[in-house]
């Protein structure tokens, strides 16, 4: 009786500091790094494919070729352009456009800069098509899907919720849904990174109606 007393304690106090949720969220990104690592996919130049290659084309569109009006694309002497994927539309006037949105490129901005940095520093051809650009991707896929999870939490505490029902959820979301597959495998899909924004979207909805200040509406 007293191992199953202090057993009990133990357990009330461990959901009492919300370890059981935190705990759960290292599980989670320890199992997406894993996988990540398992298929590397980084080096098999398999990050940059489908509808990533439209996401992504902003960044060395605007950082490497600095020319959102892609006519770098015809310009077959830049040895650069070696390896590089672009999809395009071209509209009425002839002037080509990128399909999709920037906002996956917006939120991959800072790591992409600083694999380009590296890229530079290592004197290789740095055209924004190279493992260390797609490994960034990846990187950037787990830091997103590690904070959707803290902010998760943060939601679900709001509620009063018991902290092991709160990691139980954790897991489920991280681990039991496709947002494991595109946090591991198919990192420059869009899915996490929208995952991330529906989650601080929520997040801070629900700061609004208790606080709406300025910066909170902004």
């Amino acid at each position: 009786m007293k191992i199953i007393q202090n057993f009990s304690d133990l357990t009330s106090k461990l959901t009492a500091k919300g370890l059981f949720s935190l705990f759960a969220i290292v599980i989670c990104i320890a199992m997406v790094i894993r996988s990540s690592y398992k298929e590397q996919r980084w080096k098999s130049d398999e990050i940059v494919q489908n509808d990533v290659i439209s996401y992504y084309a902003y960044l060395p569109s605007v950082f490497i070729f600095n020319d959102m009006s892609l006519s770098y694309l015809t310009n077959y002497e830049d040895k650069r352009l070696e390896g590089v994927r672009v999809w395009h539309e071209t509209n009425e006037y002839g002037k080509h456009f990128l399909k999709m949105s920037a906002g996956e490129s917006v939120m991959l901005t800072p790591f992409f800069l600083a694999a380009h940095w590296i890229e530079k520093s290592n004197g290789e051809v740095a055209n924004g098509y190279s493992p260390i650009y797609y490994f960034s991707i990846v990187i950037a896929a787990w830091f997103y899907f590690f904070l959707s999870l803290l902010i998760l939490r943060h939601v679900l505490k709001k509620f009063n919720l018991n902290d092991f029902a709160i990691a139980l959820t954790i897991m489920a979301m991280g681990l039991g849904t496709n947002l494991f597959y595109y946090a591991s495998v198919d990192s420059g899909m869009s899915h996490v990174y929208s995952f991330f924004l529906f989650s601080l979207t929520l997040s801070l909805t629900l700061s609004w109606h208790e606080r709406p200040t300025v910066w909170r509406s902004l």
